[in-house]
């Protein structure tokens, strides 16, 4: 019953297309630099309202405050879709004050990475608040750098949800209600049909509230499950949370502002190949997101053979990134020849 309450999502989807379009409203193109290279079609990024919606009438299956955070989260989006947040240090300020409100209200922690200098370190409370506000604040964020092509930032979140559904096989303390969670997932489905045929977008404030509800509910789960390594909740949330790292570091190498977007992540020099061999912007736009996320499926889903193996665990993510710093070698120096 819950999943054809959600259909009810279709019709007001269209109607927030419509009336945002109309209105010029939400839209995602601005003409920026990293824009212009993926899009420029004026698609709304209303993906939160709608999840905002979902999540308000879903009250009940989780903790009420949880909910507070998400709407908090959800304006601090929107203000930053709506460009009425200018300032980068006004934005990264409002989202450590929240995170680490919500990681301080919840007593969210980690206390196990398998490596006993961490571990005395974790020990610490004040250095393990630290450590998971930093880790809430590169997932979020990291999340937000690849809501722009097609498919590839809800087809990432619906790949997490669809492993933490796989794992309750496992006789693994899912937490939630399966009904809420299979609810969500049809939600996002809905959403995955609207942006593959680019209809609609995340926007931050989608953004936010997935990372927020992924990020706390993952941890949960951790916390319930001592005994799943670490190293595959690291699984869950790399592709993201490396994108933003490497870009930071890339940039300070390269001796730019890691504040200054570019169009230089891993998502936009695929494109710019796959647009190049294929010559059609819409085609290539959703094709890199359809390949990222298949990507992503099987690693995430070979992390899922053996979830408390950390030896196992370790070794698919180093693959994994070898994997990610090849290709982005190859496509790089492919764009650096065709430009």
């Amino acid at each position: 019953m819950e999943i054809l309450l959600n259909l009810i999502f279709i019709p007001i989807i269209f109607f927030l297309n419509y009336f945002l379009k109309r209105k010029k409203l939400l839209i995602n193109f601005s003409g920026l630099k990293h824009q212009l290279y993926t899009s420029q079609n004026n698609v709304p990024i209303s993906g939160g309202l709608i999840l905002l919606i979902f999540f308000t009438l879903n009250f009940n299956y989780y903790e009420k405050y949880l909910l507070l955070f998400i709407i908090i989260f959800f304006f601090i989006g929107i203000l930053g879709d709506l460009n009425l947040i200018k300032s980068t240090f006004l934005r990264f300020f409002l989202q450590i004050l929240f995170i680490v409100s919500l990681v301080l209200y919840f007593n969210l922690n980690i206390s196990d990475l398998r490596i006993e200098i961490f571990n005395n370190l974790l020990s610490k409370p004040l250095i393990n608040y630290f450590f998971v506000s930093f880790c809430f604040l590169v997932f979020l964020n990291g999340s937000n750098f690849i809501d722009g092509n097609n498919t590839l930032s809800i087809g990432y979140f619906i790949v997490i949800l669809s492993a933490i559904l796989v794992i309750k096989i496992l006789n693994i303390n899912i937490l939630f209600d399966e009904n809420f969670l299979y609810s969500l997932l049809t939600t996002l489905i809905i959403l995955f049909i609207f942006n593959f045929f680019n209809q609609i977008y995340l926007g931050d404030n989608g953004i936010y509230i997935l990372s927020l509800f992924f990020g706390y509910y993952i941890l949960e789960i951790y916390s319930s499950n001592p005994n799943i390594s670490p190293y595959f909740i690291a699984l869950l949330f790399w592709y993201p949370s490396f994108e933003i790292l490497f870009s930071f570091i890339r940039k300070l190498i390269s001796k730019e502002s890691p504040m200054n977007a570019d169009n230089k992540h891993l998502h936009q020099l695929l494109y710019f190949f796959l647009r190049k061999k294929f010559k059609k912007n819409y085609f290539a736009n959703t094709l890199t997101g359809l390949i990222i996320n298949m990507f992503n499926c099987s690693i995430i889903f070979l992390s899922l053979i053996d979830v408390y193996n950390t030896k196992y665990q370790t070794s698919i993510l180093s693959i994994t990134i070898i994997l990610y710093l090849a290709v982005y070698i190859l496509l790089n120096k492919y764009k650096n020849i065709k430009t």
